[in-house]
């Protein structure tokens, strides 16, 4: 999947720090692969980037910031199991890479990880 978004207006009431010549993109791939009835693996990755950004966002001047370009990426990895015909269990980590440069701390830089598990039961 792809989204290719462009700034609608540089006047808004409140100022957001997105104006006509910003842009967002963003790709994201799935794939999934059915073991069997009961078993499926999973995988994704995740890619969203802001370009030109200017303008202020409450008392913050962003167009001190010109020419950055916040970064966002994730990639999932998941597996999920059939318990039942009516209940399944499904665990997922997700790896997070984070570049913002409107954070000073961490050179703006953050990662991580979060691992989930989801019950689910039809009734």
């Amino acid at each position: 999947m792809g989204e290719f978004d462009k700034g609608k207006s540089n006047l808004y009431a409140i100022p957001t720090g997105f104006n006509t010549d910003t842009k967002i993109n963003k790709y994201s791939v799935d794939l999934g692969y059915k073991v069997n009835t009961n078993l499926s693996f999973n995988v994704g990755y995740e890619y969203t980037e802001f370009k030109n950004l200017n303008g202020q966002v409450g008392t913050f001047a962003l167009n001190q910031f010109a020419g950055v370009t916040p970064k966002y990426q994730w990639t999932t990895f998941g597996v999920g199991y059939g318990l039942s015909d009516s209940a399944k269990l499904s665990m997922q980590y997700q790896l997070s890479d984070v570049k913002n440069d409107f954070q000073v701390s961490n050179d703006g830089r953050f990662k991580g990880g979060l691992f989930t598990t989801q019950l689910s039961v039809k009734f």
